[in-house]
């Protein structure tokens, strides 16, 4: 199991998307300095460049956003997780095409209003 879903961390609902969790500022377990994630690992020895990091990663999803329009095949497929290294999307049923998480992209012709 994927450490950002263990229950032992996350409660019995670990699998389950739920954004609420990551506002509520009083956790009885602490993992992390951002969003309660080990992501960028905690305490005194916490990755020093976390904060460039997520700046980075917010200018690049705002330049995405707004230049591209992102949506799901016509259709629809199930798509599931399959545990690795790393959690992985392959749609049902089709191992033969390996990991796989189908998106249309289409360039924006219209500006976002900010």
């Amino acid at each position: 199991n994927a450490y950002n879903r263990l229950p032992e961390v996350w409660g019995g609902d670990a699998d389950l998307w739920n954004p609420l969790r990551f506002f509520d500022d009083k956790q009885d377990v602490s993992v992390g300095v951002f969003s309660n994630l080990a992501t960028f690992s905690g305490g005194v020895r916490s990755c020093v460049g976390w904060q460039f990091a997520i700046m980075e990663l917010q200018v690049m999803l705002f330049g995405l956003v707004e230049s591209f329009e992102f949506s799901l095949p016509p259709g629809g497929l199930d798509i599931q997780r399959i545990p690795s290294i790393l959690m992985v999307p392959m749609i049902r049923g089709r191992p033969e095409l390996g990991v796989q998480l189908p998106l249309v992209v289409k360039q924006r012709t219209t500006t976002l209003a900010v």
